[in-house]
């Protein structure tokens, strides 16, 4: 193995490391130096848990300029032996990296495997629009076993199996207390990567031109669970550190009555009911607003207190309509709400008999004809 060749193109990387990230790997330098680059990654990659320099990339978005992914992912790939290729790829997977392993001539792996045709991405489960699911939920579907604890599962953005994960807050801050500014505009999300993140990063070129599908999650607070908003692909992309990416939403669920997403001008409030023009008036809705308005209320009808689940079990959970005690269409421009005070959940009959009446019949109103229809 050329070592000499080999030392000076890790030196390189740990420049560009710095470059990028501002951090200076002296501990790997000084062991480039007495050691050589041969023995130097075997050394890192033999350990049991991953260097200081390994997390430090990880925390930049930069897992691409680790010795694990240097060596998985360059020529130098023929020079070292099968079980650490393995136990590098282990633990950037588990990390949440994607190991783009160079299609070659030089790389004895592929030559001695072949691809024996187009590659097949497995399937994953199919993760309903607007249901919740924990990161927890979320390993368990995906089959991850053991469940990770840390790395990019927890910080934003992870990369599994040619697949795009995105978990975001939306008007909150993050477990490292920083806020993005991750809202909804109209149907879309404008969100923004780790910072100092930057356009030409690989971690962020594969994020954009996925293998296989992005998966959005998101969420209005902190310790509450994510909320599948759909699959996306990207829209408009931002060269800035970090980047921002507008995503647009190519999934849409049979099985949600929620619509659009729109941004929230404030903590504790939503813009709803922005009315559009096309051949008809359509209402765009916010799912923020329903998610809080059920967590606040439950469940239950709020006129009749009818209760899906106990009447249809596991098929009845978490479906509900939501009632606007101020209708939308008669409001014809966007306002603030606050789901709280301003929405109610209510069974589909309760809901369909309150808009019987133009102007709609007020909640008290319709317990009061029901008590009375109950008394005749």
């Amino acid at each position: 193995m050329e070592d000499e060749e080999f030392t000076r193109f890790l030196r390189g990387k740990a420049m560009e490391a710095h470059s990028a990230l501002n951090y200076r790997p002296i501990l790997f330098l000084q062991m480039l130096g007495s050691s050589g680059g041969y023995q130097t990654v075997s050394t890192l990659i033999s350990q049991p848990k991953p260097s200081d320099g390994f997390t430090k990339l990880w925390e930049g978005g930069r897992l691409d300029l680790s010795v694990e992914a240097l060596v998985t992912e360059s020529r130098w790939r023929r020079y070292f032996e099968a079980d650490l290729l393995l136990a590098a790829e282990t633990r950037l997977r588990q990390a949440g990296y994607v190991v783009a392993v160079p299609d070659s001539p030089e790389n004895p792996q592929l030559l001695n495997n072949p691809p024996t045709g187009p590659q097949i991405l497995p399937a994953f489960p199919e993760f309903i629009l607007g249901e919740e699911y924990s990161r927890s939920d979320l390993f368990k579907m995906l089959g991850l076993n053991p469940e990770p604890t840390g790395g990019a599962w927890f910080t934003g953005y992870a990369e599994y199996e040619g697949n795009v994960f995105i978990f975001c807050n939306i008007g909150a801050p993050g477990r490292t207390g920083h806020n993005y500014g991750n809202h909804f505009e109209g149907d879309r999300l404008v969100w923004s990567a780790k910072g100092p993140s930057k356009l030409q990063h690989s971690s962020i070129q594969r994020l954009l031109k996925p293998l296989g599908r992005t998966y959005i999650f998101y969420r209005l607070g902190d310790r509450e669970p994510f909320t599948f908003a759909g699959i996306a692909k990207p829209y408009q992309v931002f060269d800035t550190s970090p980047v921002k990416v507008t995503w647009e939403f190519h999934q849409h669920s049979p099985k949600s009555d929620i619509g659009s997403p729109l941004q929230s001008p404030s903590p504790g409030t939503v813009v709803e009911g922005a009315a559009k023009s096309v051949t008809i008036k359509i209402y765009e809705r916010d799912r923020g607003a329903r998610l809080i308005c059920t967590r606040h209320w439950g469940w239950k009808c709020f006129v009749c207190q009818f209760d899906f689940a106990k009447n249809y079990g596991e098929l009845g959970e978490k479906f509900i309509h939501v009632h606007h005690l101020k209708p939308l269409a008669e409001i014809g421009e966007a306002y603030s709400l606050n789901p709280v005070t301003d929405l109610r959940p209510v069974c589909p009959n309760c809901h369909a008999m309150l808009h019987r009446k133009v102007p709609a019949l007020a909640i008290e109103e319709l317990r009061v004809l029901m008590d009375w229809a109950k008394r005749d």
